[in-house]
């Protein structure tokens, strides 16, 4: 392969000046296999990923696509940089080109509560007397000073009488120290009344209690999503005998809620927290909280709660404007807007509480993980978070000014995680880094490539990375002897791509086609140019021989110059002559086409060639 940072007079035995579409695994020059076109797509499509049923995904513009984490999701995906906000969508939404949102957005309102039943009030006894009279008129003479402190309102039930029709409830309206005057006039006199004088005691409280409610989403493939709570109500005393019926339950419009779910908080009980009351469906408007049955043993109280606490308390949804979407360890999504890095709830992938972000001094660039670490590439310094918990994550800058320049050029291979810079291929791994493209582009050279518009992969134990927008790219191997082989492709510019690791396979937008890499029976047509090798003494080359599978074009350049015109179409292994008439220093030597090549010799005589 190339070392464009060397002359080409110090390359070492077997680099190349030029390697295009170059496969050289082997030790021997072989064309890499073209690709085969898979399906149609949208010219221009940048991001994609392939379901499970064999569908696509595709999107013009820039969108960050995860798997979610759930059973039997039908292909459930979660997005971000396609619309407003965060979405998600299943294999079946996606194409009758549904989204939902990503995230429940909670209820901004309080629920209304209103009392029910009338209150067990109970009574207490403030006297009773017997040989009573009653004068035919409301007063009832009592005989002998009662001494008792009463009010109005207080109750006098006669309790026997002569007069059997007098025998009931009365309400006291005045008194003396003798008599006592009630709020109807008796049927006739009698001397001979009992009367028990009573007073009604206020309703015992039951439970203080609040309200709140949550919405929720249930799936088709049975996972569920509930948001944060309302505003809580007011407390509110229930009294013995009371129910609380609630009201003002609102869906919204963020997402197709199915059912609210109720807490309730039994308010001065230490350590208090919201309690699972019951669940309801949308269709429903209103909630009774009490146990009536209609029964003499049944009278109005308020529903046993659950011991299921409310735990959604902070349960938010992602910023509007997240991007860079990727999958963490322990059921953790990641984003960022700006210079802050965002976290979901662990295996809660659309809840993501505020409390979890994190501020970093620069704008971040790209995000990646390696090693159950977190990778911030940001416009100046990478950072490292590392934590299983979202509560607990700790960062570390570190100590590289080398800026990430383009999102999707980052890859994750099984060494850490590369990424371009101004400078280069950076490798992180960990808290260590190095500059793997320092032996092989200068700062200018990689400079020119364009960077910035890097797409790549970590595919075959190597770096693929092709310029978006045009035909090109280039192989990075960097792991032994690094060098770089660059590629071209015809049949439009490249867009986007897609590595799937269920098959294995490497998939690019290649203008209005989606096609899969080196699957071809076909090859690409190589460009190799050997190193500049000089010689002692001026010399004119006689002859050459090429060993190859089939027909290659060579050429041979004597100071700079192309000496066959045209090129020599090599047809087999038999030594051909090369031209005469001149003497130079300086030979190199080309090679084109898509035909296997294990060796070429050159010499001045033929015995120099076997």
């Amino acid at each position: 392969g190339r070392i464009p940072r060397l002359s080409a007079k110090l390359l070492p035995e077997g680099f190349a000046q030029v390697a295009t579409n170059c496969d050289l695994r082997l030790g021997k020059l072989q064309p890499m296999k073209d690709l085969s076109t898979v399906t149609g797509v949208a010219s221009g499509t940048r991001s994609l990923m392939r379901l499970s049923s064999g569908s696509w995904m595709s999107y013009t513009s820039d969108v960050d696509i995860v798997r979610a984490q759930i059973a039997n999701s039908g292909d459930r995906t979660y997005l971000t940089g396609r619309g407003s906000h965060p979405e998600q969508t299943n294999a079946s939404l996606y194409g009758s080109g549904t989204y939902e949102r990503l995230g429940m957005v909670a209820p901004t309102t309080a629920l209304t509560i209103s009392l029910n039943g009338e209150p067990l009030y109970g009574t207490t006894e403030i006297g009773s007397f017997t040989g009573c009279s009653s004068s035919g008129d409301n007063q009832i003479a009592i005989g002998e000073a009662h001494g008792l402190t009463l009010k109005v309102g207080d109750f006098v039930e006669i309790t026997s009488a002569t007069t059997e029709a007098d025998v009931g409830n009365y309400v006291l309206e005045s008194w003396d120290d003798t008599n006592l005057f009630v709020n109807q006039e008796l049927t006739g006199s009698d001397s001979d009344v009992a009367i028990t004088i009573t007073r009604q005691v206020d309703a015992a409280v039951a439970d203080s209690v609040s309200y709140v409610y949550t919405r929720v989403v249930k799936w088709a493939d049975g996972s569920e999503e509930e948001s944060a709570p309302s505003d809580p109500t007011a407390v509110t005393d229930v009294l013995d005998g009371q129910g609380a019926v609630l009201t003002g339950f609102v869906a919204g419009s963020d997402n197709d809620v199915t059912h609210f779910r109720i807490y309730r908080l039994a308010a001065g009980t230490s350590g208090a927290e919201y309690q699972y009351l019951d669940e309801i469906t949308v269709a429903e408007s209103s909630y009774s909280d009490d146990s009536y049955g209609g029964g003499e043993d049944d009278p109005h109280g308020l529903q046993d709660v659950q011991a299921d606490i409310l735990e959604t308390e902070d349960w938010v949804p992602p910023p509007d404007a997240l991007e860079g979407l990727t999958q963490f360890s322990n059921g953790i999504l990641i984003g960022f807007v700006g210079n802050k890095l965002y976290v979901s709830e662990p295996w809660v992938g659309y809840a993501w509480p505020s409390g979890y972000a994190m501020t970093f001094d620069y704008d971040i660039v790209a995000l990646a993980v390696f090693n159950e670490a977190i990778m911030v590439l940001t416009g100046a310094f990478p950072y490292i978070v590392t934590g299983l918990d979202p509560q607990s994550m700790s960062q570390t800058i570190l100590p590289y000014e080398q800026a990430c320049v383009s999102k999707a050029g980052v890859a994750v291979t099984n060494i850490g995680v590369v990424y371009p810079t101004p400078d280069g291929l950076f490798l992180l791994n960990g808290h260590s880094g190095k500059m793997l493209t320092k032996g092989v582009f200068t700062k200018d050279q990689w400079a020119a490539l364009g960077p910035e518009n890097l797409i790549s992969f970590f595919y075959d134990d190597q770096y693929y990375g092709f310029f978006r927008g045009t035909g090109t790219g280039f192989l990075f191997n960097f792991k032994e002897d690094p060098y770089t082989v660059d590629i071209s492709i015809s049949g439009g510019s490249i867009t986007g791509g897609f590595l799937d690791a269920e098959d294995d396979t490497l998939y690019l937008v290649n203008g209005s086609s989606l096609k899969s890499w080196g699957t071809s029976a076909s090859y690409l047509t190589y460009a190799w140019k050997s190193a500049l090798f000089r010689s002692g003494d001026a010399a004119n080359y006689a002859c050459a021989a090429v060993v190859a599978d089939g027909n290659v074009d060579f050429q041979l350049y004597a100071d700079q110059a192309a000496k066959l015109s045209p090129a020599k179409t090599v047809t087999s292994e038999e030594m051909f002559r090369l031209p005469s008439g001149y003497r130079a220093r300086e030979f190199e030597f080309s090679l084109s086409g898509a035909e296997d090549v294990d060796s070429v010799a050159i010499g001045q005589h033929s015995g120099e060639l076997f």
